[in-house]
């Protein structure tokens, strides 16, 4: 079969689960070893052949299963967890952030692995799930054989991934040997015919384990297989599955039938149609020049639209109190927040206020109501604040706390301001609603660590949804740059984005500021090997890049003004640090062209556009 029609498939089956789904009804789920491979899982008998190999010299009758049953039976628990941690402990591939984000928008509420690696849970926990709330992971070894089934068959969570052959976490409980594989007891076998009735795809999964075959439901009024594997169905038990439940042309093999391919092309389905990137007019520079994203910069913002899917989610369902965003320093926040979501809230329908904040935050919080919705607060309390804005505006209000580790660093030591700080964290979760929702954004967790969390905070935390943003891996900041120069119709050398992804990668010094800095110069026609930007040749530029990692540093400063003295000062900065500048010619540019320096500022903006080229003429 060609690609063409593997495509063809996938998008019926995303269109059939959506009519499901629309319908009161889901998909369930199953997956096997092969879902595993691509993030550095080996096959089960591999990984049996290979412990044998290291801890079973003296084992030489019988086959691998029962030599490997042998040892497993000889062996405590704590030995069981040392022979398999190194083969599981992975990170989870691509297809697995996919599959995390299918789930969140609601397509699976059950999932069967036979796999014993938390690759799945690990997914899960980094796209924001919070555990026994959003989803569970039932583990049979874990649970009490007739307590398994019935959390399986719970309404809540929403999710459950259910182990039918262990975990790694209970390691001392595994079905690997040939006894044990043969027959599920009753209770299980049951379990997985309920199951396996409903419409389900199978990825990965080659139907090897005869406990697993015998249980299946092969009925012909059982509902329809996909079966994902890049072989197609190359086995005679599957084979007859799904010729039994009138399956046989749903089959999706070669490259879509990877894992990590499958589910990608499900996904982008699932999501609907992407608006295509429209080119921009030839010669607009779409980098930015040591500056964040904001709101009006929303059509060249690339790069977080999964994590933006799923706060805006949140953000629609009301379901948290307070949202948190945590991640590392300078991976992109800022921008995240009011590009990726700020930008994309519909205005009719939320009241958008933003901090960018500094110590003494209630009173800026209070200030800035104050001007929004022309209100006096002179020494009213936060809740009658709050209580006041909301009947100012029939929207629901959202405040986004933006740098808020400013706040914590700006108390620590002081004990009177931490106790005030948490209790300003305090009303702020008491007051969240339908009607209003506090959205914090922090640095990194061990930021409100510095706190001393009173009982009453520490029991708030709990109405929070804390979720992870993490630094751009490798390929997807290749996608951004290159998105960005297809974008605005210029040119940007393969080798330059290979350059600056290894750099970000192996340096973490080297942000998307910096990444984004230098591209800006690029595109200008400045080919400099960012591979080390402490030797480009004008020493402005090195330490204005320099000063982006400090915590306190001239861009956030900067980033206080209005937007028209923001651009000015950018304005003179893009002279002073520009790579073939020398100060004499920058001395003589500024006192020639001073008065044309108006602070106004299109983006994106012209190629060099920043500076007259004479102005920089050796002759």
């Amino acid at each position: 079969m060609t690609d063409k029609v593997m495509l063809e498939r996938v998008k019926n089956l995303a269109q059939l689960m959506r009519d499901k789904k629309n319908a009161g009804d889901k998909f369930a789920l199953m997956l096997g070893a092969g879902a595993s491979l691509s993030s550095g899982v080996p096959p089960t008998k591999n990984i049996m052949k290979e412990i044998l190999a290291r801890y079973a010299h003296d084992y030489h009758d019988g086959s691998i299963e029962e030599q490997f049953g042998d040892l497993w039976r000889r062996s405590p628990a704590n030995d069981r967890k040392l022979f398999l941690e190194q083969y599981l402990k992975c990170k989870p591939s691509g297809g697995y952030t996919r599959l995390a984000e299918i789930t969140r928008m609601g397509y699976f509420d059950v999932i069967v692995t036979f796999n014993f690696d938390r690759l799945l849970e690990t997914a899960f926990d980094d796209a924001g799930f919070i555990q026994v709330k959003d989803y569970r992971a039932v583990i049979r070894g874990e649970t009490d054989i007739n307590a398994f089934s019935k959390l399986v068959r719970n309404d809540e969570p929403k999710v459950k991934i259910v182990k039918f052959h262990g975990s790694l976490e209970s390691s001392d409980y595994f079905l690997f040997s040939e006894e044990e594989m043969a027959n599920y007891p009753p209770e299980i076998a049951t379990l997985l015919a309920e199951i396996s009735h409903r419409d389900i795809i199978i990825c990965g999964y080659a139907f090897e384990d005869l406990c697993v075959a015998r249980a299946f439901d092969t009925s012909p009024d059982a509902g329809s297989i996909y079966y994902v594997n890049p072989a197609g169905a190359a086995g005679a038990q599957i084979r007859g599955i799904l010729i039994g439940r009138r399956s046989k042309e749903k089959v999706i093999s070669g490259d879509l039938g990877k894992f990590d391919d499958f589910f990608a092309a499900l996904q982008e389905e699932l999501a609907g149609p992407r608006v295509p990137i429209r080119p921009g007019p030839k010669g607009q520079n779409p980098f930015k020049f040591m500056d964040s994203y904001r709101e009006a910069d929303k059509d060249w913002f690339f790069g977080r639209k999964d994590l933006s899917d799923a706060m805006l989610g949140k953000i629609e369902t009301q379901d948290p109190k307070v949202l948190c965003v945590q991640g590392p320093a300078k991976i992109g926040k800022t921008s995240f927040i009011r590009a990726g979501l700020m930008a994309q809230l519909d205005h009719d329908k939320y009241e958008c206020v933003y901090l960018s904040c500094r110590r003494g935050v209630e009173d800026q919080l209070r200030r800035e109501l104050e001007k929004r919705f022309a209100l006096s607060l002179h020494d009213k309390d936060l809740d009658t604040a709050f209580r006041e804005a909301k009947e100012k505006t029939p929207k629901r209000i959202l405040i986004f706390f933006d740098q808020f580790e400013r706040v914590v660093h700006a108390c620590s030591g002081d004990e009177a301001e931490t106790k005030a700080v948490g209790a300003f964290l305090v009303s702020l979760t008491m007051n969240s609603d339908s009607r209003l929702t506090p959205v914090i954004i922090t640095l990194k967790e061990e930021a409100f660590s510095d706190l001393l969390w009173s009982d009453t905070l520490r029991r708030k935390l709990g109405e929070w949804d804390l979720v992870p943003m993490q630094r751009l891996d490798e390929k997807t900041l290749g996608e951004v740059l290159q998105q960005l120069a297809s974008k605005a119709g210029v040119g940007l050398a393969s080798q330059t984005v290979e350059r600056l992804c290894k750099t970000y990668k192996e340096n973490p010094k080297f942000t998307l500021t910096h990444v984004q800095t230098l591209c800006y110069y690029h595109v200008n026609g400045f080919d400099q090997d960012c591979g080390d930007y402490d030797s480009l040749p004008n020493p402005g530029l090195s330490a204005a890049l320099d000063s982006v990692t400090e915590d306190s540093n001239l861009m956030d400063l900067i980033d206080e003004l209005s937007s028209e003295d923001r651009a000015l000062i950018r304005s003179v900065m893009k002279v002073i640090c520009h790579p073939d500048a020398k100060f004499k010619w920058v001395i003589e540019f500024m006192k020639s062209n001073f008065s044309n320096l108006t602070g106004k500022e299109t983006y994106p903006e012209p190629v060099s556009a920043a500076w007259p080229a004479k102005a920089f003429d050796r002759g």
